[in-house]
């Protein structure tokens, strides 16, 4: 399944996060994490960039990639995601090969298994935890990617 950046009610408004730093609801949600990495991209839509930041835990999975999508001119949160960074889980599209979506991935992803019989998702194991390894809304476009071409057959 692929996270979905929701859009924000009026009553959950909060501030972006800092790049260099953890706000203080990061600091009570992740107690003793520390930012390995960080930086600042343009879009996804004009008008918007999004902040991505990766956080080392002492959680199962250490490394937490955080992506929030910011409106530059109010500076408010439009959306946020925050997600294990050493691998994905992907629902593909019915009829869909697995070894093709890896092979679609790149170098970044090594490795895709089936997480359950009972539906089509997946696991992508990247080469490593880091913000340039992938991104959701690469994850999204691989995927619309194969659900047009399948149309269009």
């Amino acid at each position: 399944m692929i996270l979905k950046l929701p859009p924000l009610h009026a009553t959950q408004l909060r501030p972006p996060a800092p790049l260099d730093h953890l706000s203080a609801e990061e600091e009570r949600e992740f107690k003793g994490a520390i930012i390995v990495e960080a930086s600042e991209i343009a879009g996804p839509r004009p008008g918007e960039k999004t902040r991505l930041r990766l956080l080392k835990t002492h959680f199962k999975y250490p490394m937490i990639r955080m992506e929030e999508i910011i409106n530059d001119k109010t500076q408010q949160l439009v959306g946020r995601a925050e997600m294990v960074a050493d691998h994905l889980l992907v629902r593909l599209p019915a009829g869909m090969d697995p070894q093709k979506f890896l092979k679609q991935c790149g170098s970044s992803a090594i490795a895709i298994t089936r997480v359950t019989p009972d539906a089509p998702l997946y696991r992508v194991d990247l080469k490593s935890a880091s913000l340039d390894a992938f991104s959701l809304r690469l994850t999204k476009l691989l995927l619309m990617k194969e659900r047009s071409s399948r149309e269009g057959s």
